[in-house]
């Protein structure tokens, strides 16, 4: 059969459409084509013109999860008066397709109201030329131990590193003291949400199962199927029937629970099923064996995490412990000596989505005061591990770069690491280093914070 499709979308016109125009088919043509020009679009099938992978304008609106949703509760207290400015927080990442902004939100505690300090985001390219930078106001929202501000200029899918830094700090009003602690980060696109609202209706004059939907088996699942209409069965001379108006209702009910997941029109007991190769929701995250050119959402963060406080510059600090005295540092380890013996250094857990095996990249931001780790060789390790069982999944291994001239070193693990699918999973960070643990001043390396995201 020859598949009824338009090569872009059409439309109808509407004096085919009006209460009294003649009933002709080309507006169930249209109707029939423009339809199936939806379906190849969402599943990537049939050689579509594009895809929503969701990169942006055209391909899908982005999905707007977060780069960074941390819960750091660390303390940044600390005598600022030798060092002038502190990094509080520090992930690097790649700027994710279709975003030129970064809205930022940072929550404090424990603020003493004789405390005073300036605190800004800053956005650094893979030279560690300042790109953007914005200062964090707090009160905007109405929350005054919440801070935000936003930065732009970004341009998608370029290396970046995202910082917090403070200056001119004076806790208690100048000095040592308790200053306050940083208890959220969040980093992304704070979009308002739509009015809920169905996507398609029906009388309630019509037929029950008139909008009941096709299925197929795939990967012994029941998923909805789209039924195609050929294209002599929708011209001018040609009766209308049932069949075709029942057809359409059906198929554009099908991507409306492709899209939300949620029942369409009368269906509210087929809806579609989980399963090893797809989740309720098409939400390009796993190539479905039924559909296999699906794209993966082109960006789909997992996590990041900073995890603690060291120089502005990536040096020692003045109490030879990387940061803010009695602060929390980031952690480090000094004598560094490259070792088939990796020493762990970060194990977080989460929910990962559907996606193909492969897909995981891991990125990670140090400092080295000493600028030693180039000699070092591959000396750093990202391992997955299922959340339920603690099976092993898989590992990459990489080696630090210096960041232009700078005490800054990054490792970029972008080989492809395998994860579970919709499960819960670990990430574990290690070193090979023969020291025997944390060492206070971190001359050789301090592990400042990471990012982990899927990306096809």
């Amino acid at each position: 059969m020859a598949r009824n499709v338009n090569a872009s979308f059409s439309g109808v016109v509407v004096s085919d459409v009006d209460p009294n125009a003649l009933t002709r088919t080309r507006w169930l043509d249209e109707s029939v084509a423009d339809t199936a020009l939806v379906h190849d679009l969402i599943t990537g099938e049939n050689t579509p013109p594009a895809t929503l992978d969701h990169s942006g304008p055209g391909n899908g609106c982005v999905l707007g999860i977060p780069v960074a949703n941390q819960l750091p509760g660390y303390a940044i207290s600390g005598d600022q008066s030798t060092d002038t400015e502190a990094c509080i927080w520090a992930i690097p990442r790649i700027q994710p397709p279709g975003e030129s902004t970064l809205d930022v939100r940072v929550q404090l505690s424990d603020i003493e109201s004789t405390s005073t300090w300036d605190m800004t985001f800053e956005v650094r390219n893979a030279s560690w030329a300042v790109v953007s930078i914005a200062a964090l106001e707090f009160g905007t929202i109405g929350n005054p131990n919440v801070a935000q501000s936003t930065v732009d200029g970004l341009t998608p899918g370029t290396q970046y590193f995202y910082r917090i830094i403070v200056s001119n700090v004076k806790w208690w009003g100048g000095g040592t003291g308790r200053g306050p602690s940083l208890d959220a980060v969040t980093v992304g696109w704070f979009r308002q949400a739509p009015a809920s609202r169905a996507l398609l209706r029906r009388l309630t004059s019509d037929v029950e199962d008139s909008t009941e939907l096709s299925t197929k088996t795939a990967s012994s699942a029941t998923v909805i199927d789209f039924v195609d209409l050929d294209t002599a069965e929708t011209q001018d001379g040609q009766a209308i029937s049932g069949y075709h108006t029942t057809t359409l209702a059906q198929n554009q009910h099908a991507l409306a629970e492709m899209l939300t997941g949620a029942p369409a029109g009368t269906n509210s007991s087929r809806t579609l099923t989980a399963s090893a190769s797809q989740g309720a929701f098409y939400d390009h995250g796993r190539l479905g064996s039924e559909w296999a050119s699906m794209p993966l959402a082109a960006d789909i963060p997992v996590m990041a995490y900073g995890l603690g406080v060291v120089p502005e510059d990536g040096g020692t600090g003045e109490d030879g412990s990387g940061g803010l005295t009695n602060g929390t540092n980031a952690p480090g380890w000094g004598t560094v000596t490259t070792s088939a013996t990796y020493r762990e250094l970060v194990d977080v857990g989460g929910w990962f989505p559907y996606a193909d095996n492969d897909k995981l990249r891991v990125q990670i931001l140090a400092t080295s005061p000493a600028n030693t780790l180039g000699a070092l060789g591959d000396l750093i390790k990202a391992e997955t591990f299922n959340g339920n069982t603690g099976a092993s999944i898989d590992t990459d291994i990489g080696t630090f770069t210096q960041i232009g001239s700078t005490n800054w070193w990054w490792a970029d693990l972008a080989a492809g690491i395998d994860h579970a699918g919709a499960a819960s999973n670990r990430i574990v960070i290690s070193a090979a280093i023969t020291s025997g643990g944390p060492k206070a001043d971190g001359s050789d390396l301090r592990i400042v914070g990471f990012s982990a995201f899927m990306e096809d």
